[in-house]
């Protein structure tokens, strides 16, 4: 669909942009489009590389809350697949 396209586009931005000022909006954009396809873990990856030392006030409040909401999804997800897994 549409968000896959949108990765593969995303993907390519960050390897071309990779040491630049532009590394941090195609990191950004790859947060969420890999939260859009419930693709928690890949995002978290991207959060955390703005998390230590990547970002300035307020960028460190907003990516923290969206660290905070990835956490809890993954949990939702790991705590889906245990009680998939338990039903098989």
């Amino acid at each position: 669909g549409k968000n896959d396209e949108a990765l593969v586009e995303y993907v390519t931005a960050l390897d071309m942009a990779r040491g630049s000022s532009l590394e941090s909006i195609a990191r950004g954009s790859l947060v969420r489009i890999y939260e859009k396809l419930g693709k928690y873990a890949e995002a978290m990856e991207h959060v955390n590389w703005f998390l230590t030392g990547n970002i300035t006030q307020p960028g460190r409040e907003r990516y923290t809350e969206i660290r905070n909401r990835l956490l809890k999804q993954i949990g939702e997800s790991s705590a889906k697949d245990s009680a998939k897994n338990a039903n098989e």
